[in-house]
């Protein structure tokens, strides 16, 4: 009994092993393959869902409501509280104060428009106007108290920590000699990708107390809300349904079926795609176009870059491609230098709309187009906007079969699956995009039913976590041996430090322990004479994400020397270069790294590829206790940059200003 509360204690590890097999029909084992033990203590059923679903609202506020604890709670009203802003809640008798969650209202219906945002129009799109069936046919694990409220108070936590004193001093090359098969255990293939993270500084001791904090966690539980369309973004109210996107069943968030809409939108795109492709995209004097400008910013510039770059190898005949993110006049002169603005087509992608640097090149552009063919109706020819917001892109004069929609479920760093990929597309073809879907699918399929041991995703988090909370890593390299792959460590910056780069938990606490990492890197080999003496010989330890691929064709040389590089660096991280005599040669090695592994370059490996890492992301947040799907820490800059303006042009007084 707990002598606090009064009730029966249940072990966490027990209780969440019994409700993840009941909830996702998946045997939970330990890591030598062995059957949980269930029963040990006694337990508590969870409550029937239409009971929970009546009661409680999703996510840790319901938790709060069923377990109340002992906070006192102080309201400050003030304009523009909501009924769950404003709550502050005192320390007194507790370990943490948990403030529940800003509720905001629910996310509209696909095809229908919230209050004040208009409604975005397009072909094919008719068919998802209305509310859909409501219904939602599943069954989920409730997320249970927390019974130990401080992460780095809780047994998993300590037991990982004292795991860390005991190991710390291991060495990858003692580790490797002592287990022959070492490569093979510590291995994972899903979605057309190889993990290889046997170079990591782990034994199976380590990864089944990862598991530990990952069951402590609920993962399992958030993984299946997150799939549900629950609103796991809690500070604004809404799902995180980019699975959606690539999906191939019916996805419920609380407003019904997504689906109809975004099949919608994807044979709008493949209409638009196929258009432009066979030369019957014609711009206002009547001739076909021959350059397509994609401007955008952050996930409307970083994904479709990356992937356009990423897959030029299976580029269709059709419009040349360029992208204009920058707000410096240098970025869009460079891309219109020598295009034709009769031949010259832009798509403006930006979720709100309202995203200043996006705006300011789009009325730059436009008044390229006017010096060149005059202030006509033409013009709206020459152009698409990709957007939730269809009456800000008709204020800039986008004709209403030209915008593409998005929803506030899809995060910008998410949406690259979504007409944002528009000008992956038109690279590639529809068939390819269709490619690149199918193997993010595969991914999510295995990230939504492997066993947290076997599944990729989870084992990349947990890895990360082992050396930022434990080791006090404060940076991971990216280094992909492709130039093809060269803006991948650029796409992942935004994805992951952009994601949990915070520092308030999602019970609006500050944290004790640190979060997301920097993220960086560039492409192999020209890394290695850029920054690898640092890896090797620098007084930082800094996790490496090898990303390799298969050689094959006429490139095979070539390849297999980019393999053989890349190989040769892990092991030289893991294993080092004692030299005795000369101790400025020597390298110490027991440098932790990954390496994953792609057959080839290929829409399905990348689809999967990238699948991977957002999944990672959000397992690091569901452990970190972050909401991986806001960011306000971008939105204060943005207010003060409006603010300054102004001054700026209008000559303001330089006490006004810092510099």
């Amino acid at each position: 009994m707990d002598g606090i509360r009064g009730r029966v204690r249940i072990d966490p590890r027990l209780a969440l092993a019994d409700l993840q097999e009941r909830a996702l029909g998946v045997p939970q084992r330990d890591f030598l393959g062995r059957r949980h033990h269930a029963a040990l203590v006694p337990r508590h059923d969870p409550p029937p869902l239409g009971r929970l679903r009546k009661d409680l609202p999703s996510g840790r506020a319901g938790a709060e409501k069923a377990h109340p604890r002992r906070h006192t709670l102080h309201r400050k009203p003030g304009p523009g509280r909501g009924a769950a802003r404003g709550v502050r809640l005192s320390r007194r008798g507790c370990d943490r104060a948990a403030r529940a969650p800003r509720r905001e209202p629910l996310p509209a219906a696909p095809g229908t428009s919230p209050p004040g945002r208009a409604r975005p129009h397009g072909p094919g799109l008719e068919a998802s106007l209305g509310r859909q069936p409501a219904a939602r046919p599943r069954t989920l694990p409730a997320l249970s108290e927390t019974i130990v409220s401080k992460l780095t108070r809780s047994p998993a936590w300590q037991a990982l920590a004292a795991h860390q004193k005991r190991t710390a001093n291991a060495s990858l090359s003692e580790l490797f000699s002592a287990d022959a098969s070492r490569a093979e255990r510590f291995s994972l293939e899903a979605g057309g990708l190889l993990l290889d993270y046997s170079k990591h500084r782990i034994d199976a001791e380590t990864m089944r107390l990862l598991r530990e904090l990952a069951d402590q966690a609920q993962v399992p539980a958030w993984i299946a809300r997150m799939f549900a369309g629950d609103p796991v973004n809690d500070t604004e109210g809404r799902a995180a349904l980019h699975v959606a996107l690539r999906s191939d069943r019916r996805v419920f968030p609380e407003r019904g079926d997504v689906m109809p809409a975004v099949r919608a939108a994807l044979e709008q795109t493949r209409h638009f795609v196929e258009e432009a492709q066979r030369g019957a995209l014609k711009g206002g004097a009547g001739l076909p176009i021959t350059d397509i400008v994609n401007i955008g910013i952050g996930g409307s510039d970083l994904g479709p870059r990356m992937l356009a770059r990423a897959l030029r190898g299976f580029r269709k005949p059709g419009p040349r491609l360029h992208f204009i993110a920058n707000i410096d006049p240098a970025d869009l002169d460079s891309a219109l230098d020598g295009l034709n603005p009769r031949t010259t087509f832009f798509i403006v992608a930006s979720k709100s709309f309202t995203t200043a640097e996006t705006l300011d090149n789009a009325a730059r552009a436009r008044t390229w187009l006017e010096s060149a063919l005059g202030k006509s109706t033409g013009i709206s020819r020459h152009f698409a906007a990709v957007t939730a917001n269809a009456a800000g892109a008709a204020a800039l004069g986008v004709p209403p079969e030209r915008v593409f929609p998005l929803w506030d479920w899809v995060g910008g760093r998410w949406s690259v699956w979504s007409a944002v990929g528009l000008p992956v597309a038109l690279t590639a073809g529809m068939d390819a995009f269709d490619e690149l879907l199918e193997g993010a699918r595969a991914m999510d399929e295995h990230f939504r039913t492997a066993p947290l041991e076997r599944n990729m995703p989870v084992v990349l988090a947990l890895l990360e976590i082992w050396y930022v909370n434990f080791f006090g890593a404060r940076s991971r390299a990216v280094i992909p041996y492709s130039e093809d792959l060269r803006d991948f460590p650029a796409y992942l910056q935004q994805l992951e430090m952009e994601s949990n780069g915070k520092r308030v938990d999602r019970d609006g606490n500050e944290v004790d322990y640190d979060t997301a990492p920097v993220v960086w890197g560039s492409a192999g080999t020209p890394s290695q004479h850029a920054f690898h003496q640092l890896l090797h010989q620098g007084t930082h330890l800094i996790p490496v994400d090898f990303i390799v691929l298969g050689h094959g064709g006429e490139s095979s040389g070539a390849r297999a020397a980019l393999a053989a590089n890349a190989l040769a660096q892990s092991s030289a991280l893991a294993f080092g270069n004692p030299v005795p005599d000369a101790p400025h040669k020597a390298l110490p090695g027991n440098r932790p790294s990954s390496t994953l592994l792609l057959k080839r370059l290929a829409p399905r490996s990348l689809g999967a590829l990238i699948a991977l890492y957002e999944h990672k992301v959000f397992v690091e947040g569901t452990i970190w206790n972050l909401n991986s799907f806001d960011q306000w820490g971008v939105e204060h800059g943005k207010n003060l940059a409006r603010a300054l303006l102004p001054r700026l042009l209008g000559g303001g007084k330089s006490a006004e200003l810092d510099s």
